[in-house]
């Protein structure tokens, strides 16, 4: 199940960015998404929000936007959900720079690719 999981990943990064994906991106984002799952089950169970409302709060925590419609009551979910934003900040932005990496040299290759069609025409 891993393996197929694992490919399946494989396949649609190379699909979307036109590369491999890097070593540690498939790792990277089956942490970040852990740390939605955890954040999701922890304020279900901690504040009563239902599931969908959890994972929202989730998102737009480690998202840093903050809409500030739903916030933590409890002091165990205040102290939870900072270390939700260091975790999951930092996490994010490392799944999306090796996403943007990865679209960057899609497009280079994609552009020798043309560079070497047009030379032969």
């Amino acid at each position: 199940m891993k393996n197929l999981l694992k490919k399946l990943a494989s396949k649609l990064h190379l699909h979307i960015t036109g590369v491999e994906p890097p070593e540690h991106f498939l790792s990277t984002l089956t942490t970040l998404l852990i740390l939605l799952a955890t954040g999701t089950t922890f304020y279900h169970y901690q504040e009563g929000w239902n599931v969908l409302d959890s994972l929202y709060f989730t998102v737009v925590t480690i998202a840093t936007v903050g809409y500030g419609d739903l916030h933590p009551t409890k002091d165990a979910s205040k102290i939870f959900t900072m270390v939700l934003i260091f975790m999951g900040v930092g996490l994010g932005l490392f799944v999306i720079s090796s996403l943007a990496d990865s679209l960057q040299k899609g497009r280079v290759k994609r552009q020798q690719h043309l560079k070497k069609f047009l030379e032969k025409i």
